[in-house]
């Protein structure tokens, strides 16, 4: 057997390139939501704005709100 190896996706450069405009649009379809109140829309769009320029930004805290965001996915 071969020793256990380290899966590794491409997620953060999925997310920073052709994904990013759709992940920031789910994002913000939260303010639609209900649970709008229990977020920092100041912060978010800074902790956007930052994973997307900087180039070893952690995706941890986008990825968390993109998945949240598909709780109320209508599409």
């Amino acid at each position: 057997f071969a020793p256990k190896r380290v899966l590794q996706t491409p997620q953060i450069e999925w997310m920073k390139g052709p994904l990013f405009n759709q992940i920031k649009q789910k994002i913000d379809s939260i303010k639609k939501t209900p649970y709008c109140a229990w977020f920092n829309w100041d912060l978010i769009e800074i902790e956007l704005n930052r994973f997307n320029k900087l180039p070893a930004e952690s995706s941890f805290h986008i990825w968390q709100l993109f998945n949240f965001s598909l709780i109320f996915d209508d599409d």
